[in-house]
This record gives C-alpha cells, sequence and structure tokens, in this order.
C-alpha cells in the first residue's frame, strides 16, 4: 500500500490532535483536581470561621474571665509560703511552745524543696507544691493540752499544715500525755516570689543557744608517748 504526502499530512495533523486531546485532558484533570481541594480547603475555613465568630463577640468575656483566674491563682499561691526550710521548722516549733502548753523534746526537719508533689505550668508560670516535713515528739500534761496543739497545728494562718499521724502514750500516775506526730507543711510557689528567711530572735542567737566551738569541750595537747620521743 502506497502512502501519498497528503495521507502523511493527514496522520500528523491526526497525531496533534491526539496529543493536544492528551495533553488537554492530563492538564484540565489536574487542575480540576486543584480546584476541587482548593473548595474542600475553603468549605473547611469557613466552617473553622462560622465556628469562631460567637468566640471573637465573647472575647471581652473570655478576657475579663482569665484575668479574673489569674488573679484568684495569685491571691492562693499568696496564702502558701514561699519556701520552708530548716530555720523555718524549728521556729514553727518554738513559737507554738509559746502557743499552746506541750514541751517538745525532739524535731526532725525536712525541707520543703526535698518533697515535690507536683508542678504544674500555666499562665507563662510554672506552679510548683511542695512539702515540709516535720517530725516532733511532744509531752502534754494531759488531753486539753494535747487538743489544743493539733488544733492550732490544723487552724494555723501562716502554714498550711496536715497532721498525718499521731502517737501518744498516757502516764496513769502524772496523769500526762506524750507521743510523737508528723505534720505536713505545704509550700505553694509560682517562681515570681522572694524567699524572706524568718526572723531569729537574738535570745537564740547568743553563746547559751547556739552550742560551743568545741563538742568535746576543752581540749589539751597529748603528752608524747615513750616511742614518740
Amino acid at each position: 500500500m502506497k502512502i501519498t504526502k497528503r495521507d502523511i499530512g493527514v496522520l500528523m495533523i491526526l497525531v496533534g490532535i491526539l496529543v493536544a486531546f492528551l495533553v488537554y485532558q492530563t492538564s484540565f484533570k489536574t487542575t480540576m483536581e486543584e480546584v476541587e481541594a482548593l473548595q474542600n480547603e475553603q468549605n473547611s475555613l469557613r466552617a473553622q470561621i462560622k465556628d469562631l465568630e460567637p468566640v471573637k463577640a465573647n472575647a471581652p468575656f473570655y478576657q475579663n474571665e482569665m484575668a479574673r483566674y489569674e488573679k484568684e491563682i495569685d491571691e492562693l499561691v499568696a496564702k502558701y509560703p514561699v519556701d520552708i526550710i530548716y530555720e523555718d521548722g524549728i521556729m514553727y516549733i518554738v513559737n507554738l511552745k509559746e502557743k499552746v502548753d506541750v514541751d517538745f523534746t525532739t524535731l526532725t526537719v525536712t525541707p520543703a524543696a526535698t518533697n515535690v508533689i507536683s508542678t504544674v505550668e500555666g499562665n507563662a508560670k510554672r506552679y510548683s507544691l511542695t512539702c515540709a516535713v516535720e517530725n516532733v515528739s511532744y509531752e502534754a500534761d494531759d488531753y486539753e493540752s494535747l487538743k489544743a496543739l493539733l488544733t492550732y497545728v490544723y487552724s494555723s494562718e501562716e502554714f498550711k499544715n496536715t497532721i498525718t499521724s499521731v502517737a501518744m502514750s498516757f502516764d496513769d500516775e502524772e496523769g500526762s500525755i506524750s507521743g510523737s506526730m508528723n505534720v505536713n507543711m505545704y509550700v505553694l510557689s509560682d517562681g515570681s516570689r522572694i524567699y524572706t528567711p524568718v526572723e531569729i530572735p537574738e535570745e537564740f542567737t547568743d553563746d547559751e543557744h547556739t552550742g560551743v566551738e568545741c563538742i568535746f569541750g576543752e581540749t589539751v595537747e597529748a603528752e608524747e608517748t615513750e616511742e614518740e620521743r
């Protein structure tokens, strides 16, 4: 079969039309898919805008509520000590002894920084709840004195306390009560407040209360032994 120049021209035209059609179909399909994707995204954004419109309308209310909550949190944090270290624990018992008719014989203080209960971040602050622990041995003249001690510890305005355990022993002859108790003293800090050292009365800083330079009393030089000579 002989192909003429006219046939070749027709074939070239058909091939060109086919190529153009394929390119059109491919480009058109891709474009339509992009248009559909953009429409879906636009519909999603419209739905989000619709949901956010009430939020925008109530923005002043939300801002006022956030400010109120932040103020309440700050007021709550201010009710707690900034920190409780050894000196705070000791002076608490010293002052406690002046408030109630109870003698304290031994005291162990664990600073708050060593007992971290939880930490929370919010309002550009890091809140930390810690707990100092005091283990104290006591001697009370009678039940009323012990009750006054427990009541005072629970109702303390300076510290937020809980009594975790109480042990007691009753003396039938004297009518007194002795024992021990553990007290948790809580600290809530937001990192913005500065710790102020507890004030120690001058009467507790004299030589009578601060101990001696040498716990073994006066030192004497040991005499040389025969071997050392």
